[in-house]
């Protein structure tokens, strides 16, 4: 049976704020969904197990220390569609978006790690053509394909090779990508590999689910700020290229504390709570600000893990915020400082392979190096009205990232509301939420003539 989530609403959908008693309460008029949605609740996998172990203890262990699955989107999506949204249809021939509770990040992790996903007896590949079968007889998918909305959203799933892969184990499984590439999607980091928007397929970037820490509020500590400038608790893996940014980080703030010690200069010391691996809680929560650093790629969990413990990010890489979601003014809630060199890049181009992106010429220097990183550090750290007013935009926005509520399932449902029925976005301003970037309406309204004088 699904968990109920009425225990992290009032009334259903109205939020339980994390924040301090005083932040305002948001309510279920600030939902933007305005459209009725089916869902396929009897194709949801509901029990399943992963080599036996419940998924529900994977993507929310009972043991919280042990964090979130971040790639749970998949199962947060689901868990939100069954829970009191006001514009939920039972009645298929009532909606005009369809939601499929398929858990297809643990699809496509159950292979990266070698493991079975089985519900009621039915076993990966057997799991997914048995629910597609179901899907595909359905009348709303035989006349709205394009109206259903799906999360794939693991990184594997980014992968041609990869889904060509699993087409050799099992040819079966291009009926699925057949459907798939039918439907809307949530995807990883804005890859879609099966783009067409000509025929109205569009994909969104999936949050990685966060695993915060609880709230550092003044009021709770005698009135005393947090006690420490920066954090960013990851690991720095010293054998992964990759990671290399993490580790100047580290290695750039415990210069430049080494370099005041030896001068005597107590005043100038960044305060840091933990940087490189180490428990995340408190630390997180009690910095005021949180590097957000490329692991893997250039997106990870820590970027959601800063915001939902109530820290203002520090964006790394410009592409960082083409990634986050550009329907987010990420201005309101984050500042940006450049650590990469990008030595393979040539007039902001890579040399070879991969995607172009756009980069300052601060971020073209041949060599990056601690004084770079620290006149740019030292302004942030220094800019007391700016951060207040980011922290300020990040204790409120919270719930807008937070999958245990509704409103991640709202906007992202909201957004594909706004391409498939441009006719019903709401006015610019309509939102509650200040950070996020409506799409414009399709049409706007002249102004009220003139009163005669």
């Amino acid at each position: 049976m699904l968990p109920n989530l009425t225990s992290r609403f009032v009334n259903t959908s109205l939020l339980l704020p994390r924040t301090e008693s005083s932040k305002p309460v948001i309510e279920k008029r600030d939902l933007l969904l305005s459209v009725p949605f089916y869902v396929y609740e009897d194709l949801a996998w509901n029990g399943a197990t992963l080599s036996g172990k419940s998924v529900e203890e994977i993507a929310d262990p009972s043991d919280s220390a042990k964090g979130k699955f971040k790639h749970g989107g998949d199962y947060w999506m689901w868990k939100a569609s069954l829970n009191g949204h006001p514009m939920r249809t039972k009645n298929m021939s009532e909606a005009k978006l369809f939601f499929v509770p398929w858990l297809m990040n643990f699809w496509d992790y159950r292979v990266w790690k070698n493991r079975s996903l089985c519900v009621n007896g039915l076993c990966d590949i057997a799991l997914l053509l048995d629910s597609l079968d179901k899907l595909v007889r359905s009348p709303a998918f035989q006349q709205y394909p394009d109206h259903h909305i799906i999360v794939r959203s693991f990184f594997s799933a980014a992968s041609y090779k990869w889904n060509s892969e699993q087409i050799k184990r099992n040819k079966q499984f291009q009926r699925f990508l057949d459907a798939f590439k039918q439907m809307q999607v949530l995807v990883f980091e804005g890859t879609d590999r099966y783009p067409n928007k000509a025929a109205g397929r569009h994909s969104f970037t999936s949050y990685h689910v966060g695993s915060p820490c609880p709230i550092y509020s003044e009021n709770d500590h005698g009135g005393k700020e947090k006690p420490f400038d920066v954090g960013m608790i990851g690991s720095l893996h010293k054998e992964k290229q990759a990671f290399k940014n993490r580790r100047k980080i580290c290695k750039w703030l415990g210069q430049i504390n080494d370099n005041n010690n030896n001068n005597k200069s107590n005043s100038t010391m960044i305060r840091i709570s933990v940087c490189g691996e180490g428990s995340q809680c408190p630390a997180l929560a009690e910095s005021r600000f949180g590097f957000h650093a490329a692991g893997d790629t250039y997106s990870s969990q820590r970027l959601m893990d800063t915001i939902l413990s109530g820290t203002v990010p520090i964006f790394t890489h410009l592409h960082q915020y083409e990634l986050a979601g550009d329907w987010i003014d990420w201005s309101q809630l984050s500042y940006y400082l450049p650590v990469h060199d990008d030595t393979g890049a040539k007039n902001g181009k890579k040399k070879t392979g991969g995607p172009t992106h756009k980069v300052t010429i601060h971020s073209l220097r041949a060599a990056a190096n601690c004084d770079i990183f620290e006149e740019r550090l030292r302004p942030i750290l220094k800019d007391e009205a700016g951060y207040q007013a980011k922290h300020e935009k990040i204790l409120q926005h919270i719930p807008l990232f937070d999958y245990t509520t509704l409103y991640p399932f709202d906007t992202y449902m909201y957004l594909f509301q706004a391409e498939l029925f441009p006719e019903t976005r709401h006015p610019i301003g309509a939102s509650w939420w200040s950070a996020l970037r409506l799409p414009p309406p399709l049409f706007v309204d002249p102004p009220p003539p003139p009163l005669p004088v």
